[in-house]
């Protein structure tokens, strides 16, 4: 990899990035400024980068720490549209058509994914997390940056002819991709160029890290079932690009023979209707304000138009564990009972009547 950190053109900070980066970045006709929006810098020599100073590479390989920083995986997780501007009374609109955006600053723009932000203001960056070895593999209990979780440890080898390291960093970087992955392997089926048991693993795997964002306690209070979810993930539940991307608590209830009764949050994948109206859906829903409407001759409103949206319709989510930022605010759930939003613990409790002979 040849990322160079954008640490400033004059110094280059010890133990930050190698000092060849210093003459890459001074050339640069224009220098970015943020973490944000692929705003980052190549070597024009392509001059392979490392995290290890005991590496034993056959080629040129410059020591660069940087890549073993969060801020690296924020150059393309924190999103905003190039095409719109934040006007002062913090609406959105579009920019001139062909022009360049008057600040390249992501705040100053919609928001598509604010993944890295979301980080920055949690616990995890500010000293990790101790989640007892539920993330991180070989790393410990306390987790930190995004490579912490996404790319976890284990005993392995970096290249055939090195050495086995016991802290070697996992390439899986699993996510959140099970549908996408299903649609990979559906639309690739009976196709003999593609390792099929290759997507099955990394769906296995993408479904373990969805399994251990979350934690989801049940306990009676009178004639209430409570369910309380616990985030410990390292930035908001869901989180990423906004397009398609919820969450719901599905609760089934049984009579003494195991016979169900009665369900809320069903979700029927052959039609792919969710049953909304019984459940709290935790998702970001954008719109088009009527200028924008006007410009796309599209109808203003709700919209799953990604690229178009200038208006934040509705936003719910978990938070971070020990984040510092407060929800937004919260829209009226649909529970037959009450919601309470999600606080800086990271928890939120959504309660609904129990069916009479539920068990």
């Amino acid at each position: 990899m040849s990322l160079l950190p954008q640490h400033g053109r004059s110094a280059v900070p010890a133990g930050v990035s190698p000092p060849e980066d210093l003459a890459v970045l001074a050339a640069l006709a224009v220098f970015p400024n943020y973490t944000a929006n692929a705003m980052f810098v190549l070597d024009p020599q392509g001059r392979r980068r490392g995290p290890r100073s005991d590496h034993q590479a056959s080629h040129e390989l410059l020591v660069s720490p940087f890549l073993r920083e969060a801020k690296l995986c924020g150059t393309c997780h924190d999103v905003g549209n190039v095409a719109t501007t934040k006007l002062p009374d913090g609406r959105y609109r579009y920019n001139l058509v062909n022009t360049e955006a008057p600040d390249h600053d992501p705040w100053m723009q919609f928001p598509l994914e604010r993944t890295y932000t979301e980080w920055k203001l949690s616990a995890f960056a500010s000293g990790g997390v101790d989640l007892g070895g539920r993330f991180g593999g070989n790393r410990g209990p306390v987790v930190s940056t995004c490579q912490d979780c996404h790319m976890p440890t284990t005993s392995a080898q970096a290249c055939y002819y090195g050495p086995t390291r016991n802290d070697m960093a996992t390439h899986d970087f699993a996510g959140a991709a099970v549908p996408s992955l299903d649609l990979i392997a559906a639309y690739t089926a009976g196709d003999l160029d593609i390792d099929q048991g290759t997507i099955a693993a990394g769906r296995a795997k993408a479904l373990s890290m969805l399994q251990r964002a979350a934690t989801i306690e049940l306990h009676r209070d009178g004639d209430d079932l409570v369910a309380r979810v616990l985030n410990h993930s390292g930035h908001k539940l869901p989180t990423g690009h906004i397009e398609g991307r919820r969450v719901w608590l599905n609760l089934k209830f049984f009579d003494g023979t195991g016979t169900l009764i009665d369900e809320r949050g069903h979700y029927d994948p052959v039609e792919a209707h969710l049953d909304e109206a019984g459940t709290t859906v935790y998702e970001m829903q954008v719109a088009l304000s009527e200028d924008a409407a006007i410009a796309t001759g599209l109808p203003a409103g709700l919209s799953t138009h990604m690229a178009l949206a200038d208006t934040l319709w509705r936003t719910l989510a978990f938070h971070r564990v020990g984040s510092t930022m407060r929800a937004s605010p919260m829209p009226v759930h649909r529970w037959s009972a009450s919601a309470t939003p999600m606080a800086s613990t990271g928890m939120s409790s959504v309660s609904c009547c129990l069916p009479a002979a539920s068990v």
